[in-house]
């Protein structure tokens, strides 16, 4: 994926925070949580990349929402 940003990502990033924030987790404890690093947790929530298929999962389960929900813009997507 390119580091280039677009309107669904950026959704989807903005959402990831939003959820985040409202856990009361920085983006480090939440990167500990999902078993990934604190700069790619920054990286979604700019729109700038989003997870794999599996961490998705992980995301989800973590702020407590459906992966269908908080990745919708990115269904059907490539």
């Amino acid at each position: 994926m390119t580091q280039d940003t677009n309107p669904d990502m950026e959704a989807v990033g903005r959402r990831i925070r939003m959820l985040r924030e409202l856990a009361d987790m920085t983006q480090e404890s939440f990167a500990r949580e999902v078993n990934r690093s604190q700069p790619a947790v920054s990286q979604w929530e700019k729109g700038r990349k989003m997870p794999d298929a599996n961490t998705q999962f992980r995301v989800a389960d973590v702020l407590r929402v459906s992966r269908s929900n908080l990745f919708a813009e990115l269904v059907g997507k490539s």
